[in-house]
C-alpha cells in the first residue's frame, strides 16, 4: 500500500513537472515572438524616421495594427512616429503639433465625456474616408457620456471632433 501511494505521488509530481515545463516553453515562445516584432518595429523606426532615441511605444488598432513611438531626434526635438508593420510605412510628426493627453482630457470635458482610455494613432485613408475626414493623427477616446459607453475620435492636431459612436447594449 505504501509503495502504491509513493508511486502515485511520484507520477503526479512528474506529470505536474512536465506540464509546467510545457507551459513555460509555450509562454516563452509567445513572448519571444511578440518582443521580436516589437524589436523589428523599433529598429525600422530608428532607421527610417527622425527619432534617434525611443522613449515610449504603444499599439493602436482603430485603423489596422500600428505601433506608435515617441522619441527625440539628435537636436532634442520630440517626435511621434506612427508605424504600420504590415506595410513597412510610417508617418512622423513633431510632438508639438499634436494635442497632448491633458489637452484632450480638457476637450473631453467640454463634451461631457468621462474618458477611461485614450489612444493616439494614425487614421489611415480608408477609415478617414468612412469618417468623412482626412488621414492623419487622431485621438481615440473610449469613455462614458450620460452613462453610455462611447467612442469619440478627435483630430489630434487641432482637437476637432471627427465622429462618435455610442455602443448599444443588447440583451439576449
Amino acid at each position: 500500500m505504501k509503495r502504491k501511494v509513493i508511486f502515485i505521488s511520484l507520477s503526479v509530481f512528474f506529470l505536474l513537472l512536465l506540464l509546467a515545463a510545457a507551459l513555460t516553453t509555450y509562454f516563452e515562445q509567445t513572448l519571444q515572438s511578440h518582443w521580436s516584432e516589437e524589436t523589428q518595429a523599433a529598429e525600422y523606426v530608428l532607421n527610417h524616421s527622425p527619432i534617434e532615441k525611443i522613449e515610449t511605444s504603444t499599439m493602436f488598432t482603430a485603423s489596422g495594427l500600428e505601433n506608435v513611438f515617441t522619441g527625440k531626434d539628435i537636436f532634442g526635438q520630440s517626435w511621434i512616429v506612427f508605424y504600420f508593420p504590415d506595410q513597412q510605412k510610417l508617418h512622423a510628426v513633431l510632438a508639438k503639433n499634436i494635442i497632448n493627453t491633458t489637452q484632450i482630457e480638457t476637450i473631453c470635458r467640454k463634451f461631457s465625456l468621462q474618458p477611461s482610455q485614450l489612444s493616439l494613432g494614425w487614421l489611415n485613408q480608408e477609415h478617414a474616408a468612412n469618417m468623412n475626414t482626412n488621414p492623419g493623427p487622431v485621438w481615440e477616446v473610449y469613455g462614458k457620456k450620460q452613462g453610455e459607453n462611447t467612442y469619440y475620435y478627435f483630430n489630434a492636431a487641432n482637437g476637432d471632433l471627427i465622429c462618435q459612436y455610442v455602443l448599444q447594449h443588447h440583451t439576449l
